[in-house]
């Protein structure tokens, strides 16, 4: 099901423009759109505004204006640079979401605008709409107001169903998962049912040859393959494979406790430990700090594997992992489903774990508690900013106290050379004058 049944642009005003988006689209009074995978859309509540348009329609440079005083919905185009740097300058001049038009026909709702690692920080939403949709938005809005509402849903239910779509390597996950971890673990079993799913490729040649071919990137003859994660260096995709591998049976070895808790932890102290160094002596050092049990795991990763090499012979976990990835997945990773609805939006874990909590038809207790830690975490930042501009201040007078002692100092220097000088010059005259009367 696509994300973009839940988060919908509808037009509040004028009512023309509501018509003529339903004679363009035959059974449909929304846009069709798409909305990025960074940013931090407000789940579970709206945004209503002007759809304002800036001179620069790409806005690519820093500096972009917008018109107006009051803050609005920045309307751009595609093209000249990516989108994470239109929605950022956007962002800076003062729009409290973003619309990009797309420069082509196409089945917008498959599209998504990703952030090449550029999207980090974005706080407000952006939507990419359809080419047809936007050029109509465009002129109604070049001849005048238009208000519009992005409305932003989840799938709502008494507990949530949460996949993880990761590789051990990706160094978004590792990030997430870092500032996730304090959050995850509060979350009980009966609240929340997490499935973690591994994203796997297998090696055409390999099938071709039978998966009797060992390739340094792969596992099972190269039924099961990985990105190497370092080029020239000393590992490879089958290190990524095995961890992989490990992270599923930590899951595993966990499953009859009352939350994930050990889970994220793991995974956490893995990648602060091994980041560079996938190998199952800093697995194992991992396992030590978050108290998981070594031996459970090592022996489900063994029986993991059929009888025989682990080089050559299948592996039950990572086949059920590649038929998951090839029948059940987005089609894209990291991912992110809440109630089979793929999350959009930065992947930080305050923004998922606000996410999370709007997919709850009733907020747990836990949610009010991540609430009043959001309020505690703003207010230790206000702190923070007042205690940055008190410091700031009284260095400042330091330094202007000092400046003005410097300043007299330098004065009264000033001054006696100019006496001295002066003292020098009236004594010459005195001699030279008494020279000349002794002439006389």
């Amino acid at each position: 099901m696509l994300f973009g049944a839940f988060a919908q642009i509808s037009v509040l005003t004028p009512a023309t423009l509501k018509s003529a988006l339903q004679a363009l689209n035959p059974g449909q009074s929304e846009l069709r759109s798409s909305l990025s995978n960074f940013g931090n859309p407000p789940y579970g509540s709206s945004i209503l505004g002007p759809v304002l348009l800036p001179k620069d329609p790409f806005a690519c440079r820093t500096d972009l204006q917008l018109p107006g005083l009051e803050p609005g919905i920045a309307l751009l185009l595609r093209g000249e640079c990516e989108f994470a740097q239109k929605v950022r300058n956007a962002e800076k001049a003062g729009a409290t979401a973003v619309l990009v038009i797309d420069n082509k026909e196409e089945l917008v709702e498959t599209v998504i605008m990703g952030d090449r690692s550029q999207g980090n920080e974005i706080a407000i939403p952006s939507f990419l709409i359809a080419k047809r949709d936007g050029e109509l938005l465009k002129s109604y809005v070049e001849k005048g107001e238009v208000v519009l509402k992005l409305h932003f849903e989840v799938r709502r239910s008494e507990y949530v169903v949460m996949e993880l779509w990761y590789s051990a390597n990706e160094w978004k996950t590792r990030k997430f998962v870092e500032e996730f971890e304090k959050f995850g673990r509060k979350f009980t079993k009966n609240l929340l049912e997490l499935h973690p799913r591994i994203a796997l490729w297998n090696c055409y040649e390999c099938q071709e040859a039978n998966f009797t071919l060992d390739k340094a990137d792969c596992v099972s003859g190269g039924r099961y393959c990985a990105p190497d994660p370092d080029g020239s260096g000393p590992l490879s995709g089958r290190h990524v494979l095995m961890e992989d591998l490990r992270q599923l049976c930590v899951f595993q070895s966990t499953v009859r406790e009352d939350s994930y808790g050990k889970w994220f932890s793991y995974l956490k102290v893995a990648s602060e430990l091994c980041a560079s160094n996938l190998t199952e002596h800093c697995a194992a050092e991992a396992m030590a700090k978050t108290a998981v049990d070594r031996e459970k795991v090592g022996k489900c990763v063994e029986e993991s594997f059929y009888p025989g090499d682990p080089v050559y012979v299948d592996n039950y976990l990572l086949g059920k992992e590649l038929n998951a990835w090839k029948t059940l997945s987005p089609g894209f990773f990291p991912a992110l489903l809440l109630n089979s609805v793929p999350y959009r939006g930065d992947w930080e874990g305050l923004a998922v774990a606000k996410a999370l909590c709007a997919s709850f038809s009733i907020h747990p207790a836990v949610c009010q508690d991540l609430n009043r830690e959001e309020a505690i975490e703003t207010e230790e930042a206000g702190q923070a900013v007042w205690a940055v501009i008190g410091v700031s201040a009284v260095f400042m007078c330091v330094a202007m106290i000092g400046y003005r002692g410097y300043m007299r100092r330098r004065v009264r220097k000033e001054v006696e050379k100019e006496v001295k000088e002066a003292l020098r010059t009236y004594q010459g005259s005195e001699a030279e004058l008494s020279s000349r009367a002794i002439a006389i």
